[in-house]
C-alpha cells in the first residue's frame, strides 16, 4: 500500500472530490503541498496568483458561474492573513471553498518563528479567520487530518453553503498519514432539507388568499438551482417577482412576471409592489441594508401589515429582521418543489393576464423603462453609465456571464442590465468588495470558458488587483474587462456632495497633486505591458467594436471606457434611501 504524506493525502482527497484546480502562492512554509500538486499535476491544475486575496477572488468567481468549490492554498503569516478579504466576501454571500494555511513547525510554536502569528495564541489565525468563515481547522497531529477534511469538505458545502479554513503546520505536511486514503462519497452527502411540512400547508393558504402577493428572491434560490420551480409557481398564481441583486437571473429579465427590484437602489415596479403588497413571499432572501433601505419602515416593506412567508436554508435568517408569519427553514428547491405539488392540488392555473393586478404591474414596468429612456440614449461624452450598458447589452449574447465591481457601475448594473439565466450576474453582495472584480473573472472564465465572460470594472476597483492580469496572461485565460474610467471613487464623492456638500468633497477623486488635473495610469499600456490586449474607446457607438477586437484577439483583453465625471451625470437612477449619519454642524455647513 503506497504510504501518503499529509499533503500528497489532501491533493488526492480534492481529485476524488472532483475540484480541477488549486489557487494559490508557495511560500516557504507549504513546499510539501507545492511537490503534492507537482506530483499530480496531470489530474488537478494549479492557478499562480500574485496575491492571496486573488486566489480566493478566483474561486469564488469560479463557483458563482459553476456552482462547483475550488482550494486555495498559502503560506505562513502574511500570506494566510491576506485571504481574509476574499474569505469575507464568500461567507457573507455563501459561497463555498477551501483554504489551506500554514504554520511554523508545532514544535516551535510560540518562539517567534518566521512569520508566525504568535503574540496571544497558538491558532491566531484561526481566531482572526473565525468571523468570515463557515469554521476554522488546525491539524496538529496527523492522525486528526482524515476527519478534519471530511467534516470540512462536508460543512462546506452542505446546508448554507461557505468557505473553510484548515491550517497546516509544516511539520504535519510532511508527515505520514496512517491508513487508506479515504474516498470522499463515502462521507459526504447531497441532500436537501425539507422544511415542515405543515407550515408549507399554511403558507400555501396564505399564498392562494392573497390578492397583492410577491415573491422577493435572494441568492439562496440562485444556490439552490431552484429558479424551474419558482417560475412554474409565478405563472401558475400569477405572482411577480422582485428579486435581490444576489436573486438576480433566477427568473429572466424579459419574463412578463419579472417585477425587477426593490430597495435603496430599486425601481418603480419592485418598490411599489414589495410596498404595497398583502403578501411577501421572501425565498433565500437575508433582507439586507440594501434591500430593506436602512430598515426604515414603508420603505421598501410595511411589515407587519404585509404578511411574510419565508423560506431560508439557516434558521439565523428567519425572523431575524421582520416578523414572519410562516417561517420555514429548508431548501430553496425542495420547500417550493412541494409548495407547487400542494397549489396545484388546491386551485387550478389562474388566467393572470386579464386580472387587474396583472394590468398593474405592466404598467409600472412601462414607466421604470420609460424613466431609464433618457440615460440610457444620453449623448454625453464621456459617456453615462447607463448608455454603456446599453450598449454593452446589445453586443453581448443573451446567455454572457458580467461580473461587477462595487460602486455607482455595480448598482446601476444590478438596475438597469437585462440578465436572463441564473449565475450570470455575478455580483458581491453583503461586503460589496472593491478588488473583487478583476480575479473573480478570472475564475468565472476558468470555470465557463464556452461562454463571453466579462468583467465590468470600475478604475479604483480594476488597480486593486490589476497585478493578476499576469495570471490571465501566464494561463491564457481570454477573459475581457471593461475599465469604467471616472477618475476616482466617484460613488462616494457624491455621497460627499449628497450629505457633506459640494464644497466638502474631499480624498475621493484621483488628482495629479501637482498640476491639478485628473490622474490615472494609461490603461491601455498597462494593459499591453501585461501582454494583453487593450484599447480604449473612443465614441458611444463603439462599444459593440471594441468587444469584437477583444474577441478576435483571443488575449485576456482591457477596454477603456471613459465615464461621466460631473456629479448630475455620474450616477444612475437612485429611488431608493440610504441611513448615512452625519455631524450636526455639516447641517449648517450645507446651508450656507
Amino acid at each position: 500500500m503506497k504510504k501518503y504524506s499529509a499533503c500528497q493525502y489532501i491533493v488526492d482527497y480534492m481529485i476524488k472530490s472532483r475540484i480541477p484546480y488549486v489557487c494559490g502562492i508557495i511560500g516557504h512554509g507549504n513546499l510539501p503541498f507545492a511537490d503534492a500538486l507537482f506530483e499530480r499535476q496531470d489530474e488537478i491544475g494549479f492557478i499562480q496568483v500574485k496575491h492571496e486575496q486573488a486566489a480566493t477572488h478566483i474561486a469564488d468567481g469560479y463557483c458563482r458561474a459553476t456552482g462547483n468549490p475550488l482550494a486555495c492554498i498559502t503560506s505562513v503569516g502574511p500570506g494566510a492573513v491576506n485571504t481574509l478579504i476574499g474569505l469575507g466576501t464568500a461567507y457573507h454571500d455563501s459561497i463555498p471553498l477551501a483554504v489551506f494555511t500554514s504554520n511554523c513547525p508545532t514544535y516551535i510554536f510560540q518562539k517567534g518563528a518566521l512569520q508566525e502569528i504568535e503574540m496571544n495564541s497558538f491558532t491566531s489565525f484561526g481566531n482572526m479567520a473565525n468571523p468570515v468563515t463557515k469554521r476554522t481547522y488546525q491539524v496538529t497531529n496527523i492522525r486528526q487530518l482524515p476527519g478534519t477534511l471530511e467534516t470540512a469538505f462536508r460543512l462546506m458545502t452542505s446546508g448554507r453553503p461557505g468557505p473553510v479554513a484548515i491550517e497546516l503546520p509544516m511539520d504535519i505536511q510532511a508527515e505520514t498519514v496512517p491508513g487508506e486514503p479515504m474516498n470522499p462519497k463515502k462521507y459526504n452527502f447531497s441532500s436537501r432539507i425539507l422544511g415542515d411540512i405543515d407550515v408549507i400547508d399554511s403558507a400555501v393558504e396564505m399564498m392562494l388568499k392573497a390578492k397583492r402577493p410577491v415573491f422577493l428572491i435572494g441568492g439562496g434560490v440562485i444556490l439552490s438551482d431552484a429558479s424551474r420551480e419558482l417560475i412554474e409557481i409565478s405563472e401558475y398564481l400569477g405572482i411577480p417577482v422582485v428579486t435581490t441583486a444576489q436573486g438576480k437571473g433566477a427568473i429572466p429579465q424579459d419574463h412578463e412576471l419579472n417585477a425587477y427590484y426593490t430597495g435603496t437602489f430599486g425601481s418603480i415596479p419592485g418598490l411599489e409592489l414589495t410596498r404595497k403588497a398583502d403578501l411577501i413571499i421572501a425565498v433565500g432572501c437575508k433582507f439586507t441594508e440594501w434591500t430593506a433601505q436602512s430598515f426604515v419602515p414603508g420603505k421598501s416593506f410595511n411589515f407587519p401589515e404585509t404578511k411574510l412567508i419565508q423560506i431560508d436554508i439557516d434558521m439565523r435568517e428567519i425572523g431575524k429582521n421582520y416578523p414572519v408569519d410562516a417561517g420555514i427553514m429548508g431548501d430553496a428547491k425542495t420547500c417550493m418543489k412541494v409548495m407547487l405539488e400542494k397549489i396545484k392540488i388546491k386551485n387550478n392555473k389562474r388566467d393572470y393576464k386579464n386580472s387587474a393586478y396583472f394590468k398593474e404591474l405592466t404598467d409600472l414596468k412601462d414607466k421604470w423603462q420609460e424613466r431609464l429612456k433618457a440615460a440610457r440614449q444620453s449623448s454625453i461624452m464621456p459617456m453615462r453609465y447607463s448608455r454603456f450598458f446599453a450598449e454593452l447589452r446589445r453586443a453581448l449574447k443573451r446567455d454572457a456571464i458580467v461580473l461587477g465591481p462595487a460602486g455607482h457601475a455595480q448598482v446601476i448594473l444590478f438596475q438597469e442590465f437585462d440578465v436572463y439565466y441564473p449565475r450570470t450576474h455575478l455580483t458581491t453582495g453583503s461586503w460589496s468588495t472593491m478588488g473583487w472584480c478583476l480575479p473573480a473573472t478570472i475564475g468565472a472564465k476558468l470555470g465557463r470558458p464556452d461562454k463571453q465572460v466579462i468583467g465590468i470594472c470600475g478604475d479604483g476597483d480594476f488597480l486593486m488587483t490589476c497585478q493578476e492580469l499576469a495570471t490571465a496572461v501566464q494561463y491564457n485565460i481570454p477573459a475581457i474587462y471593461f475599465v469604467l474610467n471616472n477618475f476616482g471613487w466617484i460613488s462616494i464623492r457624491d455621497l460627499q456632495i449628497a450629505h457633506f456638500g459640494k464644497e466638502r468633497k474631499y480624498g475621493t477623486t484621483f488628482m495629479d497633486f501637482k498640476d491639478g488635473g485628473f490622474y490615472n495610469p494609461d490603461f491601455v499600456k498597462l494593459a499591453e505591458s501585461f501582454g494583453a490586449f487593450g484599447m480604449k474607446v473612443d465614441s458611444i457607438d463603439s462599444i459593440g467594436d471594441a468587444l469584437k477586437a477583444a474577441q478576435k484577439s483571443g488575449k485576456t483583453s482591457v477596454i477603456e471606457v471613459p465615464i461621466a465625471n460631473e456629479a448630475s451625470e455620474s450616477g444612475g437612477t437612485y429611488l431608493g434611501y440610504s441611513d448615512m449619519p452625519r455631524p450636526d454642524y455639516i447641517k449648517d455647513v450645507k446651508s450656507k
